[in-house]
């Protein structure tokens, strides 16, 4: 399948069958999304996988947090106040690599 015709067939779902996925799948679509990139190349995600009664007590949390009006906030800001490492180190290199590939040169 090309990119064009990937993208032309993206969707959202907002419904879900009432069953677990099968291990097999989780750690195929981890790895697929481990290539994503992100905004400055920061990679600021950590990825964590429930089942069983982990996810149901998550799942319930979420649930209840919802239903009595709680919005929460964001996990984290997109950037940040102050660049720490790793993530300083990473904002830097993209933005070597961008300017060197530009023919760009620092003064």
């Amino acid at each position: 399948m090309d990119l064009l015709r990937t993208l032309e067939q993206r969707k959202s779902v907002r419904a879900f069958l009432d069953r677990e996925v099968e291990e097999e799948k989780i750690r195929k679509i981890l790895t697929a999304s481990s290539q994503a990139p992100s905004g400055t190349n920061m990679q600021p995600w950590q990825v964590a996988v429930l089942s069983g009664n982990t996810k149901q007590r998550l799942q319930d949390k979420i649930e209840n947090a919802f239903r009595t009006g709680d919005s929460g906030g964001a996990d984290y800001r997109y950037y940040p106040y102050q660049w720490k490492i790793p993530y300083k180190g990473r904002r830097v290199n993209c933005g070597r690599q961008m300017y060197n590939a530009l023919n760009i040169e620092r003064k």
